[in-house]
């Protein structure tokens, strides 16, 4: 039997026990015991409970001996629902609560539903320290600079940062924990713990594992938590049920939530923060993602285990109560009637069958009841550890804007930082901002460069961070609004291909061509710096429509890049779309030499790879970047010499290499 039991035995105790049931589970137990002596027994092995634990009325003790867990799988977690108030429902002894989590390296921001004295982070996560070649499935390796063979520190091995951590308000940061052997389960809200799979994985593997921990539950009301003025706080779910953030009481507290999203999260996709932020009566996601959908979904709900920053304004507390609790949860698209948004959604371009991946997101909500002044109705941004945008503020940076309906010039400023060399592309994307007469432009300071936004709709604008100082300026970007210009020519398409000669045919099309004095087929090697290849005369320069084309006949073997400039008589410029010819296939390939390295003396040969700077990222074995460098490569065959710390200890890693393009190589290291 794994179905729904429900206990019903009147004016007498009742036992149950987990052999009474098949693998010694069930979905949902629901207490419904009357009558004067109402008392259900957990006896005899342990009872696991699949979904639900469900109190029916106000008159049912429940004792679980320290026997019934409230599993958790990749399907579903057990809850406890919520616990009438009255003199009944008296629960004692201890439960054994799990939480799954997925097969990945991550970062998670994890906290304890369960109470007890002297449950440490080593007795609970890490399972006590038990044989990792046994236990299947339970608890995960820590790591620490500070292990040393005889374990008094709690640790399981030694890595070059330590995987728990806690938040420190004063510096704004995340402190490695010192003693993961003393330290309580209880004494933080919340951890972040680096957890790469189970008490078996080891690097570069991973696989999913459960964290649980043993005591008794948080119910009813609970004593508030304070949160101080101005400063972050980490908040943990109290209960063994996911809570819905639209009941739980603040006072002298912003109303964003801050979630760690371990489905998004920079190029080495470790997880980030995620901004939930009030829309209406419900909360919405600021980036999209596999665990909160997609872009301004409904979020109501933070999860069993899971914990999530605050930040408190004059300072104050959080409270919750039992029927803060969520019985389901919803996760739906969220769009409300006529907001008037623009979303500047910071990406990694899609490259071959692999989707644009979304590292970030800045949103301005447009409406008459709001004032341009930062105050209470704008989100505060909280900088990740990976690339980061938000809105440039006088006092702060916001991740939310919510401003009056906009005028002619005025300007967002955008601020970037945490940036890689790399190519990135913006999604700019405005939802009902096609205001008469008004034209928004994204400028780029440093390309000195242009791009009309479509007012319903997106735009896309490919840009490289290269090591200069212009290039990775936080205040590179700013959108302008202006007055709406009637343009000379409406490109409709742009296309580029090569032909069996190798020479390149392009060819545009055009509508409303309007007093042109011409056009010009510029190229670039690069996508950024481009020459005029060709001139063209326009064909119907009285309103009309054409086809036209030209050649390259240059028979480079590398990218090449092509975009259309249209020169009107009155001297207005614009620009069609840039289009891209993949080059020639030549073998290349990215080696290390000689390997083991010797010496903390790495050669590193670059063969037959495009010319340009190049990243490279040695990453340790908990997922941690211990060097970090990036070199400049011209065409053909070269190496490079890279000479390493002593910090860097001897061990096995991963040399993450990032190409000018994007594209990434991973060779794996062993250093003596």
């Amino acid at each position: 039997l794994k179905g729904i039991v429900v206990t019903r035995r009147d004016n007498a105790n009742q036992n149950l026990s987990g052999d009474y049931f098949v693998q010694r589970s069930i979905s949902t137990l629901i207490l419904n015991n009357t009558g004067t002596t109402r008392q259900v027994n957990v006896i005899g092995d342990t009872l696991k409970i699949l979904s639900a634990l469900e109190f029916a009325n106000n008159a049912v003790d429940l004792e679980t001996n320290g026997r019934l867990v409230l599993a958790s799988s990749d399907t579903a977690t057990a809850r406890v629902g919520i616990i009438p108030t009255g003199a009944g429902n008296v629960i004692s002894g201890n439960f054994i609560v799990e939480r799954y989590l997925l097969n990945a390296r991550k970062w998670r921001l994890l906290s304890a539903p369960t109470i007890r004295i002297g449950q440490t982070v080593r007795n609970s996560w890490q399972e006590n320290g038990a044989d990792t070649t046994t236990l299947k499935g339970y608890g995960f390796l820590a790591v620490d600079p500070r292990f040393t063979s005889a374990n008094t520190l709690g640790f399981d091995a030694r890595g070059n940062n330590g995987s728990v951590k806690r938040y420190n308000p004063t510096t704004d940061n995340w402190d490695a924990v010192a003693n993961t052997n003393v330290i309580s389960i209880n004494d933080q809200q919340g951890y972040l713990v680096f957890v790469a799979g189970d008490r078996r994985i080891t690097f570069p593997g991973s696989n999913a594992t459960r964290f649980r921990t043993v005591g008794t539950l948080n119910r009813g009301t609970l004593a508030p938590i304070p949160v101080a003025a101005n400063k972050f706080t980490v908040i943990g779910n109290p209960y063994a049920s996911r809570i819905d953030l639209t009941k739980f009481a603040r006072t002298g507290v912003d109303s964003t939530i801050y979630v760690w999203d371990p489905s998004i999260g920079g190029a080495y996709g470790l997880g980030a923060f995620n901004t939930l932020f009030k829309s209406g009566g419900n909360y919405v996601n600021q980036v999209a993602s596999s665990i909160y959908g997609p872009q301004f979904s409904t979020s109501n709900f933070v999860e069993s285990g899971a914990a999530f920053l605050v930040r408190g304004n004059t300072g104050g507390n959080i409270t919750f109560k039992e029927t803060d609790k969520a019985i389901e949860s919803l996760v739906a698209n969220f769009a409300p009637e006529e907001r008037k948004w623009l979303v500047a959604n910071l990406q990694l371009p899609a490259k071959g069958a692999a989707a644009a991946v979304t590292l970030d997101a800045a949103l301005v909500d447009f409406d008459v009841n709001y004032s341009n002044e930062i105050n209470d109705n704008d989100v505060r941004k909280l900088v990740n550890t990976g690339e980061s945008v938000g809105w440039k503020g006088i006092e702060r940076d916001i991740v939310v804007d919510r401003r009056f309906t906009p005028a002619f010039s005025d300007t967002l400023h955008l601020k970037i930082s945490k940036m890689n060399l790399r190519n990135y592309q913006w999604q700019m994307r405005l939802e009902n901002m096609d205001y008469p007469g008004k034209q928004a432009f994204l400028l780029d300071q440093y390309k000195q460069t242009s791009t009309v936004l479509n007012m319903a709709g997106e735009t896309f604008m490919n840009f490289d961070i290269e090591n200069i100082p212009g290039s990775y300026a936080s205040d590179r970007f700013k959108i302008v609004f202006r007055q709406q210009v009637v343009l000379p020519v409406t490109i409709t398409s742009v296309s580029a291909n090569r032909n069996n000669d190798k020479t390149i045919a392009v060819q545009w099309k055009v509508e409303n061509e309007l007093n042109l004095r011409g056009y010009e087929v510029e190229r670039s090697n690069n996508g950024k710096d481009f020459t005029t290849l060709q001139s063209k005369a326009p064909e119907h320069n009285a309103g009309g429509a054409f086809v036209y084309n030209a050649i390259d006949p240059d028979d480079k073997s590398g990218d090449l890049f092509y975009r259309i400039k249209a020169n009107s008589l009155s001297g207005q410029v614009q620009y069609s779309a840039i289009v891209k010819v993949t080059g020639i296939k030549t073998t290349t390939s990215v080696s290390v030499y000689p390997n083991p390295v010797i010496g903390k003396q790495m050669q590193v040969r670059f063969n037959g790879v495009q010319a340009g700077i190049y990243q490279l990222n040695l990453v340790n074995t908990a997922g941690q970047v211990v060097y970090k460098s990036s070199v400049n490569v011209t065409v053909g065959t070269s190496a490079k010499s890279v000479q390493l710390s002593n910090d860097v200890a001897a061990g096995r890693y991963d040399l993450l290499v990032t190409s000018p393009d994007g594209g990434r190589t991973n060779q794996q290291v062993i250093i003596q």
